[in-house]
């Protein structure tokens, strides 16, 4: 971005829905410290049982994150939100990390059935 004319030289943020979470994590790393801040919605394969797995990044980003899981999501196994706070507590990020209440995934699209109002104003 440093190179697009329109573009201002001062610190910028990334956001994403979804598979997006590991891609931002990785992201907010790669670009330290411009990148200060990354939020995503749900957050599918943020947490492996791989080496390169995003979570083990945290501790290098310079930013703040404001991450969002729906409390109920078949494509995010039980032990993703634990493991993500442990790597969280590992670092000095300011960090906003949400579970939304009796929700589902997808639950700020309104064009989903899982669509909860009062969980998707609440992020």
């Amino acid at each position: 971005m440093d190179g697009q004319g329109l573009a201002k030289a001062s610190p910028v943020g990334c956001a994403g829905h979804y598979m997006s979470k590991r891609y931002i994590t990785t992201v907010a790393v790669k670009f330290s410290p411009q990148i200060k801040m990354a939020g995503s919605l749900y957050g599918v394969g943020i947490v492996t049982n791989h080496a390169d797995s995003k979570h083990s990044l945290l501790s290098e980003i310079q930013g703040e994150l404001h991450y969002v899981f729906a409390e109920v999501n078949q494509h995010v196994p039980e032990n993703v939100i634990s493991g993500f706070k442990g790597a969280l507590a590992k670092t000095k990020l300011s960090i906003r990390l949400r579970s939304t209440e009796t929700s589902k995934i997808f639950f700020c699209f309104p064009e989903r059935s899982s669509y909860a109002p009062e969980a998707a104003e609440a992020i």
